[in-house]
Parts: C-alpha cells; structure tokens; sequence
C-alpha cells in the first residue's frame, strides 16, 4: 500500500509529499556536514526546482491520475538527477 492509498489523496498531496523532499534534502545536507558525501553533492540542491514541481502537482490535483502520474515522471527524474549528482561527486572527491 502506497502513501495516498493508506492517507487518502488530499492529505498525502498536502502534507506528506512535502515532508519527504525536506527530508531527502535534510538528508543530503546532514551528509555533507557530516562529511558522508563530498560537498560537490551540494550540487543536488539545484534540484529544488524539480521537487517544488513534484509537491505541486501532489497538492493540487487532488489525487487525480494524470497529475500523480506526471509527479512520478519527476519524481524519478529527481532521483536520478540527484543520484548521478551524488556519484559524480564521490568519484570527483577520490580523484583529487
């Protein structure tokens, strides 16, 4: 069971899909700070824009299937993004 099945839409869309991209940025700064990850993987920070995106379309199509399946195309997009970030900078970090 997914998030918007156990929560129901509206409360998923508004406050759940929110909560989880300040976390997965809270996350990726806690890494750098702790100096988990090199602080090249800052560079994931430029995809706020995305995230923003992603909680948009969770708050206000209200659970409708277009609208949640374009949050998940960019969802995805995120992760990806945010993850090749994340390598590269490992690999930059060992390199020099």
């Amino acid at each position: 069971r997914t998030m918007i099945v156990l929560l129901g839409p509206r409360f998923a869309g508004r406050f759940v899909a929110p909560a989880l991209s300040l976390l997965f940025y809270a996350t990726l700064l806690a890494a750098v700070f702790t100096s988990s990850v090199s602080p090249w993987a800052l560079a994931a920070l430029l995809t706020i824009g995305l995230a923003r995106r992603i909680v948009a379309a969770c708050r206000y199509d209200d659970g409708e299937a277009a609208g949640l399946r374009a949050a998940r195309r960019k969802a995805f997009a995120l992760h990806l993004v945010a993850g090749i970030v994340i390598a590269a900078s490992s690999l930059a970090a060992m390199r020099g």
